[in-house]
Formats: C-alpha cells, structure tokens, sequence
C-alpha cells in the first residue's frame, strides 16, 4: 500500500494496469485502480484509472470517479470529460453502454472500447451500430471485425455509420475495391454523410486515385465544415 502511495510509482502502475488491460484482466486492472484510490486519493491518476474501468463494466457507476479526477486534475483529466458525458447519456442501459464504447473508441482505448460494447450487446443484441463498433473495435486489436460489420449490415442494410464501417474494415483488410463499391453504394443511399465520403477519400487513396480521394475529402469537409 505504501508502494500506492508514492508518488514516484505512478508510471510504473499505469504501465502494468495498461499491460492487463490489454490482455483482457479488466477485474485485475479495476481492482488494483481501486486500491490505488484508497492509498493514494489526491492522485487524479488513480481515479482516472478507476473511473475508465468501471465505465467499461457499469458506466452508471463510473461518474464519481471520473469527476473525482477533473476535479484533482483538470488540464490533464480533458480526455475524460467525452467519456463523462457519455456515462450521463440518457437511455436504457445497453444504450450508455454503446455510448461509452464509442466514447473509448473516439480516444483510442480499444480494449475498453470491446469490453464495453460487448456488454452493450449482452444486454440489448440487436443495437446493430454498437455490433459494427465492436467490428471496429476488434479490427483495430489485431482482429477482423468483418464479420461483426456484415451481421450488422443484415439488421440495417442502409445505415451510412455501418456502411462506412464495413467498408473502413474492407480497406484495412486489403479489399479497397471492395470497399469502394459498398461506399458507392452508401454515397446513393446518404449523399450528404461526411463520414462516407471520408472513407470513399481513404479508399481512392488506397486505391491510387488521387484526384477522386480529394474530391471526396473536400465533399466531406463541406458536408461537415466544423469536424
């Protein structure tokens, strides 16, 4: 416990709470976060770390430790405020919990991002955004995610967020063309969507056609000028 507390430990915790995290020991990685908080409460670190662990397993119960963290640290705790939101999100709780896997998703953390829209799925299997997230999820740990993009293209088939992912993960596996005729069917279905033509831009360049990737970048940047 005095190890906890010491201030010079805290690269350290962080790096062996990542380590278990990425190897899927989320109960190890929250309870050590959670004895850290009680050997160290003035440490924003701590209860960042316990905050983003029990968003992942119970995003109702995430909020006091999240806010616990911006309130100790503020400057460094920005990246927690878009996962606090999402905790606060209204709904049924397979929707906050889709809410926070995307939240993890937008910040990198695709572990948490898996864990947490799994539990989405567990409690509500036909949120069919949250399966193709989880896709992304998987893709982005080494996996596939192809297969979690086509069962939820069969429950939505013309959702422009599921198209975009689908074809994302098509580019990624080395199938651009492919990926090109889904977008191009997607851009029929949503004309204005800035993330299709986003990932039609990705996909021309994948492809090597340069001028048509930058016409669909600069499509999507007037479609939305502010992201």
């Amino acid at each position: 416990r005095s190890y906890l507390a010491c201030p010079g430990s805290v690269a350290a915790l962080t790096r062996l709470a990542e380590t278990w995290i990425d190897n899927d020991r989320l109960e190890e990685a929250e309870r050590l976060a959670a004895a850290w908080t009680e050997a160290a409460p003035s440490d924003a670190a701590a209860w960042a770390l316990l905050g983003k662990l029990t968003a992942a397993r119970s995003p109702a119960e995430a909020g006091a430790a999240l806010e616990r963290s911006l309130s100790l640290d503020p400057e460094a705790g920005q990246p927690l405020l878009g996962l606090l939101t999402a905790t606060r999100a209204e709904g049924a709780p397979a929707v906050l919990a889709a809410e926070v896997g995307q939240a993890f998703l937008r910040t990198g953390q695709w572990t948490l991002a898996a864990a947490s829209l799994e539990h989405a799925l567990e409690l509500d299997p036909g949120q069919a955004r949250a399966r193709a997230f989880l896709g992304l999820a998987r893709a982005q740990r080494g996996g596939s995610g192809i297969a979690e993009a086509q069962a939820a293209l069969a429950m939505t088939p013309n959702d422009p967020a599921i198209l975009a992912i689908y074809a994302s993960l098509l580019r990624q596996s080395g199938q651009p063309a492919a990926a090109r005729d889904e977008l191009l069917a997607a851009a029929e279905v949503a004309p204005a969507d800035p993330g299709i033509a986003a990932e039609l831009g990705a996909t021309y360049a994948a492809l090597g056609d340069l001028p048509s990737a930058l016409a669909a970048y600069q499509h999507a940047v007037l479609a939305a000028p502010d992201d």
